[in-house]
């Protein structure tokens, strides 16, 4: 059994055996918001996060990103974002959220981004890219790179 925790060391035993866990910092509790229209994508990246020690927010599309950034904007670090959704592609959210907050570092992830999107994207304020499916590391270390980066 592995536990990974923000900052610390926990030791648990499993079947006799005691395993000490990985020490990850997830830079301070910074909160992320993550907005996806795929449930089992939102999932798997809110847990993975969360176990790295971060605050999760997600969203299911554009439109509630936006209004998930705009009602909690101030606590949020940073925001990974599907391009694809419904009601609102990602750019376009990006783009209502740069109204806001002009310098949030975001993420734009896809299956399939094309140039004319990577530009859009780039006028935008996009901080980067990351083509689906991609690894939880590489999304951890894109986050953390939009973190420092800030």
């Amino acid at each position: 059994m592995l536990l990974v925790t923000a900052g610390r060391k926990i030791r648990r035993g499993l079947r006799n055996e005691t395993v000490e866990t990985e020490t990850i910092d997830a830079v301070g509790m910074k909160t992320v918001l993550y907005i996806d229209d795929d449930p089992t994508v939102v999932t798997v990246a809110r847990m993975a996060l969360q176990m790295r020690g971060f605050n999760v927010l997600t969203a299911r599309d554009g439109l509630e990103g936006f209004e998930v950034f705009r009602d909690a904007g101030n606590d949020i670090d940073a925001i990974v974002m599907d391009e694809c959704m419904p009601r609102m592609r990602g750019v376009g959210c990006l783009k209502a959220i740069r109204e806001l907050d002009p310098d949030i570092g975001a993420l734009l992830v896809s299956g399939n981004i094309t140039e004319s999107v990577r530009l859009e994207a780039n006028n935008a304020g996009i901080s980067g890219f990351l083509d689906k499916p991609y690894q939880i590391d590489d999304l951890i270390k894109e986050i953390h790179r939009v973190l420092a980066a800030a």
